[in-house]
């Protein structure tokens, strides 16, 4: 897939970053027809060009405004999937295990 859907409402936001709605962009092509994925951090700062630290930051950004869920594998203690809240609510299983 060549290209990603970004949900208008997260673009139009004025409660959401710029740097935060280009995060949630790379996440949504990343996704592409499904309503997750699982990226490392390392991957996301260099699709991005931005610094593990603000990639950190920008998805407790994007979780805390309810635009993605993030997983958390706890034996791990790291993320291991990212939910996209817009296209989630119609899934049946959102877990992804």
């Amino acid at each position: 897939m060549n290209y990603g859907r970004v949900n208008n409402i997260v673009c139009y936001s004025e409660l959401i970053s710029l740097e935060a709605k280009g995060l949630y962009a790379i996440i949504c092509s990343l996704c592409g027809n499904k309503d997750y994925c699982y990226p490392a951090v390392s991957t996301l700062s260099k699709m991005s060009g931005k610094s593990r630290a603000t990639i950190h930051r920008l998805l407790k950004e994007l979780s805390d405004k309810g635009v993605i869920q993030r997983l958390y594998n706890p034996s791990q203690r790291k993320t291991i999937t990212y939910n996209l809240m817009d296209k989630s609510k119609n899934s049946k299983n959102q877990n992804h295990e």
